[in-house]
C-alpha cells in the first residue's frame, strides 16, 4: 500500500537522523510518533463522520428512513467502521516495531490526541453539545484500551536486560533434595509461587502467583532451580522486575523492586537454612539464562509467529480462513457448505494440536 510504504520511508529517515542525536532523543521520537498517529487517526475519524452524515442524509432524503434502518448500507458501514478501528492498530504496530528502542506507541494515546484535535475543530459548538462530546471522549478511551490490549498481545511489552534484577544462590544440597522441598504445597503457597515449567533435564522454574491483574502487572519474581557443578550442590537463579502497562519499569538503586526481590530471597534463605541447607551468594551472571527466558516470555504473537515452522503457520492461516469463511456462509444461508467448511477448520485445528 502506498500510504504504508510512505510511512515506512519516513520512519526509516527519522531513524537514520536520530543516530546522531542525544541519548534521550528516542523519548522525543516516541512523543512525535504518538502525536503523528493521533493526527492521522483524527483525519480518518473526521472523514468517517463526514461520510456517515452524508449517507444518513441520503437515506432520509431518498428513502425517508434512518441509516440504521437501511440494510443495504450495512456492508459499507461495517467496512468503514472497521478501517477506522484498525488504523490505530496498524500505526501502533508499525511505529512500535520501527522505534529504535522497540518502545510501544499506544493506540490509547493516539485516540486521546485524536479527540483533542476533533474537539479543537468543534470550536464553540462544544459548549452547546457537551453530552455528545463527553460520549465521544469516553468511547475513544474505551476503544483505545481495547486496542492497547490487542497491540500488547501482538507485540508484547518492552523490556531491556538492564531492567531485570538478577541474583544467583549456591545451595549445599543436591537437585533432587532441593526440588522435593521447593515443590511442596506449603512452600509454594506461603511464598506465593507456582511452577511454570516442569523438569527438563535438571531444571525447574517458578513464578510469583499473583491475583487477577497482578499476574501480568506489578512486581514479577522468577526463580530457576538447576544442578550445580558438584553432586551435592544446586543453583537457584532469580530474576525480578516491575511490569507496567507497556513494559518493565526502569530500575534505579534502592528501588522498591530490588527491595521486594531481596525480601523474597531472605524468606527463601531462611526456609532452606531451617532444613540445614547452606545458602551462599553466587555470580549473578549465572542467571542470564533465566533472564533470557523471561524476555522471551514477554514477546508478543508477532515474534512467536515469525519463529514458527512454515507448515504450522500455514495450518493456522488455513484454519482461521476456514472458520471465517464457514461462519460467513452460514450467515448468508449456505448451511451445508458452511458446515462443511467449519468441519474442515476443525480437522485442521485438531490435526495441528495432535501433531504438536
Amino acid at each position: 500500500m502506498p500510504v504504508l510504504e510512505t510511512l515506512r520511508d519516513a520512519i526509516k529517515r527519522i531513524k537514520e537522523f536520530t543516530r546522531s542525536q542525544p541519548a534521550d532523543y528516542p523519548a522525543l521520537l516516541w512523543a512525535i510518533l504518538v502525536f503523528l498517529g493521533g493526527a492521522i487517526n483524527a483525519v480518518a475519524i473526521n472523514h468517517f463522520a463526514d461520510w456517515y452524515q452524508f449517507i444518513q442524509q441520503y437515506t432520509k432524503t431518498n428513502f425517508n428512513t434512518d441509516l440504521l434502518n437501511y440494510p443495504q448500507a450495512y456492508p459499507s458501514l461495517i467496512v468503514y467502521g472497521s478501517i477506522v478501528f484498525v488504523l490505530p492498530l496498524i500505526l501502533s504496530i508499525l511505529f512500535s516495531r520501527n522505534h529504535p528502542e522497540k518502545r510501544l506507541v499506544p493506540p490509547l494515546y493516539m485516540q486521546l490526541i485524536s479527540v483533542g484535535f476533533l474537539l479543537a475543530l468543534a470550536g464553540n459548538s462544544l459548549i452547546l453539545d457537551f453530552p455528545k462530546y463527553y460520549f465521544i471522549v469516553t468511547l475513544a478511551g474505551i476503544v483505545g484500551i481495547v486496542q492497547d490490549r490487542i497491540v500488547i498481545t501482538a507485540l508484547g511489552r518492552t523490556v531491556i536486560k538492564d531492567d531485570i534484577i538478577r541474583y544467583s544462590l549456591k545451595i549445599s544440597a543436591g537437585f533432587k533434595e532441593t526440588k522435593s522441598l521447593m515443590t511442596t504445597k506449603q512452600f509454594l503457597r506461603i511464598r506465593g509461587l507456582k511452577i511454570i515449567e516442569g523438569e527438563h533435564g535438571e531444571s525447574l522454574k517458578f513464578k510469583t502467583q499473583g491475583r487477577r491483574l497482578q499476574r501480568n502487572f506489578g512486581f514479577q519474581f522468577f526463580m530457576e532451580l538447576i544442578e550445580g557443578n558438584q553432586s551435592e550442590e544446586s543453583i537457584i537463579n532469580i530474576a525480578a522486575y516491575e511490569l507496567q502497562s507497556y513494559g518493565a519499569k526502569h530500575i534505579t538503586e534502592g528501588d522498591d523492586t530490588d527491595e521486594n526481590a531481596k525480601n523474597k530471597i531472605a524468606t527463601l534463605t531462611s526456609f532452606l537454612e531451617r532444613h540445614e541447607i547452606e545458602v551462599t551468594p553466587d555470580s549473578a551472571d549465572k542467571a542470564d539464562s533465566l533472564v533470557s527466558y523471561v524476555m522471551d516470555e514477554m514477546e508478543g504473537m508477532v515474534t512467536r509467529v515469525q519463529r514458527m515452522p512454515t507448515r504450522k503457520l500455514l495450518v493456522i492461516i488455513a484454519s482461521v480462513f476456514s472458520v471465517i469463511a464457514g461462519i460467513g456462509l452460514l450467515v448468508f444461508g449456505k448451511v451445508d457448505l458452511g458446515i462443511s467448511v467449519l468441519a474442515l477448520a476443525a480437522f485442521l485445528i485438531l490435526d495441528g494440536v495432535f501433531r504438536e
